[in-house]
């Protein structure tokens, strides 16, 4: 799963996407510009290594993520993903208090 924030024709997007060939049929485009691209994969080997990326990614969706035209499920996704996530790795305190679930 992974945000995207581009711009066609001056009209912005925003869209979660599950499925990078959706992403690709609708940025085909020439004139499309990227924005940003916020993407919810947790990498890492071990305990520390996925918290950081977790973290990282909540970094990333503060400061690129826009919700403007995005479905209120896409918002239950990203939700439950923070949520489930920020339990997982002791940080659902900051999440909370940071409005990501």
């Amino acid at each position: 799963m992974f945000f995207a924030k581009y711009v066609i024709d001056g009209v912005e997007h925003n869209t979660l996407y599950f499925d990078r060939s959706e992403f690709i049929k609708d940025t085909f485009s020439p004139d499309t510009q990227i924005v940003s691209i916020v993407d919810f994969t947790v990498h890492g080997k071990t305990y520390r290594e996925r918290k950081s990326s977790v973290e990282q990614i909540a970094h990333d969706w503060d400061i690129n993520g826009d919700t403007s035209g995005l479905y209120w499920s896409d918002m239950a996704v990203l939700s439950d993903w923070f949520y489930r996530n920020g339990k997982r790795y002791g940080l659902i305190e900051e999440f909370t208090e940071n409005g990501f679930c």
